[in-house]
């Protein structure tokens, strides 16, 4: 669904074939495009924000696997047609499995441990960053701040900046300037999101 937080259980792969794709994850905007690849793992918070008409995608979904071992973070990168070709030959063979209704759980995950080892040592699978900014001070310090904000979820501002090592002036500073809204603005998204997410998947009142 789109717009639709989604926290996930479990290990996700998807291959994007024609179109594109626009996700929020962990509150990071991505852009999925033809031959790209999208990982993500347990404990993600993904959003679908919008899809192209023409969008053409397959994934896959593991669950009870630990994959941190290959993968220590959601990922997104650009596969050449031959590693593509391999993915879409993974993904129906697990389907294959899965249609035999006495099927062995250890199968699939096997073949999905295979699977991720072939795109983390394929050479071709090189991970999509922001071209203009992706080795910057400021879009270290922005990468920095996103992931103690998932991690913690504090409202101070000097939480953060006394975790990075800088000064809260000059951390707001930095985070304006590289993503164009301030710290606190920042923060109150994820008080939104994480409200959403448990407002979906619990009975229980947000307070």
């Amino acid at each position: 669904p789109v717009d639709k937080p989604v926290i996930s259980n479990e290990l996700r792969i998807c291959l994007v074939l024609r179109g594109w794709i626009d996700y929020q994850v962990n509150m990071k905007p991505v852009r999925l495009e033809a031959g790209m690849l999208f990982v993500s793992l347990p404990g993600d918070i993904i959003v679908v924000k919008q899809c192209g008409e023409d969008c053409d995608a397959q994934f896959i979904v593991s669950v009870g696997t630990d994959f941190s071992g290959i993968f220590n973070r959601w990922s997104v990168m650009r596969a050449d047609t031959s590693l593509q070709q391999r993915v879409l030959t993974y993904f129906q063979l697990m389907g294959q499995v899965m249609q035999n209704r006495q099927f062995d759980i250890k199968t699939l995950h096997l073949l999905t441990s295979a699977l991720c080892t072939d795109i983390q040592s394929d050479p071709s699978s090189v991970p999509v960053e922001d071209p203009a900014n992706a080795h910057t001070r400021q879009a270290i310090l922005f990468e920095r701040f996103i992931e103690l904000l998932n991690e913690h979820g504090d409202r101070n501002i000097g939480f953060y900046a006394e975790k990075m090592g800088i000064s809260p002036n000059r951390l707001s500073t930095n985070i304006k300037q590289y993503s164009g809204q301030t710290i606190l603005q920042w923060i109150n998204q994820h008080v939104m999101l994480q409200a959403r997410t448990q407002l979906i998947y619990t009975d229980r009142p947000v307070v």
